[in-house]
């Protein structure tokens, strides 16, 4: 299966709000989203030397997204966000979803 039908299949373990800010023509709004979580395991990319003997490394997938979007809302929102830290209960999900906000906006 691939990592976002995986995702989109993980069971909302809660809600609670995100704010987005506004960008371009975007106004800035607020989102009522869902989070789900569970682990994954990711093999040794392709081509590397011994992938079968390569440990597979342990990691948490999380998704945040908004299940019924505002009126007028073109996109809504959906995040996948892998993690290499244990991510089990809301509150985990809470706070690994809030280090995502404060990412680096190189990234954007």
């Amino acid at each position: 299966m691939h990592l976002l039908a995986h995702a989109r299949s993980l069971p909302s373990q809660g809600s609670d709000v995100v704010e987005i800010p506004g960008r371009g023509n975007r106004p800035p709004r607020t989102a009522t989203v869902n989070l789900a979580g569970g682990v994954i395991w990711i093999p040794a990319p392709a081509g590397t030397p011994g992938r079968q003997q390569q440990p597979w490394l342990q990691t948490w997938v999380m998704r945040i997204w908004e299940p019924q979007p505002s009126a007028g809302v073109e996109e809504p929102l959906e995040w996948l966000l892998l993690c290499s830290l244990p991510t089990v209960t809301l509150a985990e999900l809470k706070e690994r979803r809030d280090w995502y906000g404060c990412r680096w906006l190189i990234e954007v």
